[in-house]
């Protein structure tokens, strides 16, 4: 039976309102068992509702270690570029809102 050195999985919607919406992150190593097992499941999941996108990191070799830690570094560095500039258009957005409403009253 597999041991894991790394397990998680985490729901990305709001709860209780949103519970009945299946959006989730899942992200598992499996124990290499000090180097000795080479073969293991290491998998990123990213579920929204009924899309699933699987990402495998294969180690058994070390084209594919180094294919793997560049891929997760890419993922990384796309996905915190996207969070920044999420945030500044939110940011922005709720600035005018906010002028918006005032203006209103």
């Amino acid at each position: 039976m597999a041991s894991y050195k790394h397990v998680r999985r985490e729901f990305l919607n709001a709860a209780p309102a949103d519970v009945v919406h299946t959006s989730y992150v899942l992200a598992h190593v499996e124990d290499s068992d000090a180097g000795r097992t080479s073969h293991g499941s290491n998998m990123l999941v990213i579920a929204d509702c009924n899309r699933t996108t699987k990402f495998e990191f294969y180690l058994g070799n070390k084209a594919a270690r180094d294919s793997s830690i560049a891929k997760i570094n890419l993922l990384l560095e796309v996905l915190g570029g996207f969070r920044d500039a999420l945030l500044s258009e939110a940011f922005a957005i709720a600035k005018v809102q906010k002028t918006k409403g005032a203006r209103r009253k």
